[in-house]
């Protein structure tokens, strides 16, 4: 079984209704039961391109 990891840092991010509402679609469409979860996986399992 997978040794559960305490999370005790949290990161605030301010954002515009318009960059809230994509997050918010692309969430909803994306499956995961958290927004947490969706977020670590978007942060750091997704290749940033400038």
């Amino acid at each position: 079984m997978k040794e559960k990891i305490k999370r005790t840092r949290s990161v605030q991010v301010r954002l515009s209704q318009e960059e809230y509402d994509f997050l918010e679609q692309k969430f909803q469409l994306s499956g995961y039961k958290s927004k947490s979860e969706f977020m670590r996986i978007a942060f750091f399992d997704t290749l940033i391109v400038k």
